[in-house]
């Protein structure tokens, strides 16, 4: 099969991967729109009001205690970054015209005074379906086999916190794993064309517009940018500038500073047991990445065998950094478990880099023999099972989100974040 042919073959299998991970994603009945609530109605002050203030909302606000708002020189804006805000306003803005046009619907004036959570589920789920493209490329680009790439952009789409979160809302996350997806893909391409790692710098700085605890990954990324591809880190710098500069620009016009009050106040309070929050953070029974998504264990397999047969190059060990540095910041905070959510939600951002370890898994696994393989299937196939099943309960059952309030508060009772008789994942 030649060059084309295999072209041809990876865009139809990308595109039938994309509408099985949307239909399913967007048919998946839970919705967590909370911190997420004033996406769309910015995106429509945007389209609508050419601002981003949300006066127009002010009943809608008030209904709500002002809650997630910034009151600004006698306007309201939404506290949160504007990042996934600028990824959802193309989608509103085709979303309104067809409601407009095709059924006669004004969903902004609806949106005025109740929230379209249908639109948020929507876009969220495109946003995970186009990451799904992302990561089958990844997969495949390594591994040059379709079946398992397939399988691991499954595992990715249905075993992680990409269904049970990052689909559910526009949470920062979904956009932010998009971003940071792209820029995994555009690194590992620079390998064949280093020019590559110019553009890298696109998605990752807008990341950072995305979501503030995106400095590990800009950071290490841009390292591994400087220390490997040295001859484009100027262009590099430039790119990223493209994004930045124009941020920097928006939030001193609003608030006189170069970052806003958000990414000023994302360490509010240390955890009070650090080495307990890191082991939280990994098998709590109810955070515990290991526990919502135990095929991702494999992934440690995989960076074994890296660093064991020599192919553990410079991003690989970028890639860690970023890994450890994340659990490390997260476990810093009070807050370690995430306030209100599903299963390890301050992980979603980097569960493409665990993706990219576990493709490293397969890797060695294909040097076994046949005997051998039988043994780790026997282990892979109940791991991928239970982390399916975990995140489909999180997905598709509201007495999994209702956890977090009954029979109390989890912010108030943090003793049930080790407790084992009530998981959260089988209410």
């Amino acid at each position: 099969m030649n060059a084309l042919e295999n072209s041809s073959k990876r865009n139809w299998i990308s595109l039938i991967i994309f509408s099985l991970v949307f239909t399913i994603h967007f048919n998946s009945k839970v919705v967590t729109s909370s911190d997420s609530r004033w996406v769309v109605p910015t995106a429509f002050s945007i389209i609508k009001e050419h601002n981003t203030n949300l006066d127009e909302y002010h009943n809608l606000i008030n209904s709500y205690q002002y809650y997630a708002i910034d009151s600004v020189n006698g306007h309201l804006y939404s506290k949160f970054p504007m990042g996934t805000t600028l990824i959802a306003t193309p989608f509103v803005y085709i979303i309104d015209k067809l409601c407009t046009k095709v059924v006669g619907m004004d969903i902004y004036g609806i949106e005025k005074t109740y929230p379209l959570q249908g639109i948020e589920l929507l876009i969220a789920s495109i946003i995970v379906a186009i990451t799904v493209i992302f990561i089958f490329r990844i997969s495949n680009m390594i591994l040059k086999n379709n079946f398992q790439s397939i399988l691991i952009t499954l595992i990715f789409g249905f075993c992680t916190a990409a269904w049970s979160t990052a689909s559910r809302a526009l949470w920062q996350h979904g956009p932010s794993m998009l971003t940071l997806t792209i820029t995994l893909y555009l690194l590992l391409k620079a390998k064949e064309k280093p020019r590559s790692a110019i553009w890298a710098a696109l998605p990752l700085a807008f990341s950072y517009v995305i979501r503030p605890t995106d400095f590990i990954p800009v950071l290490f990324l841009s390292l591994f940018v400087f220390t490997n591809y040295r001859k484009y880190f100027i262009r590099f710098v430039f790119v990223a500038l493209l994004v930045a500069i124009p941020f920097f620009i928006y939030n001193f016009n609003l608030y006189g500073a170069l970052l806003t009050p958000y990414y000023m106040g994302q360490y509010q309070g240390h955890s009070s047991n650090y080495l307990l929050s890191v082991f939280g953070n990994l098998f709590s029974p109810a955070r515990g990445l290991f526990i919502f998504s135990p095929i991702l264990l494999f992934s440690i397999l995989g960076m074994g065998f890296k660093i064991k047969n020599g192919s553990f190059k410079s991003l690989d060990f970028f890639l860690v950094l970023i890994i450890i540095s994340h659990l490390l910041f997260f476990s810093l905070m009070r807050v370690w478990w995430a306030g209100w959510s599903f299963g390890p939600r301050y992980f979603t951002d980097i569960i493409p880099f665990f993706i990219y370890f576990l493709v490293g898994a397969f890797e060695w696994l294909n040097t076994k023999t046949t005997s051998q393989k039988l043994v780790y299937r026997i282990i892979l196939i109940p791991l991928i099972a239970i982390s399916f099943y975990i995140n489909y309960r999180g997905a598709t059952h509201y007495s999994t989100f209702e956890w977090n309030a009954t029979p109390n508060n989890i912010d108030e009772h943090t003793e049930r974040l080790w407790q084992w008789h009530d998981l959260q994942f089988l209410r």
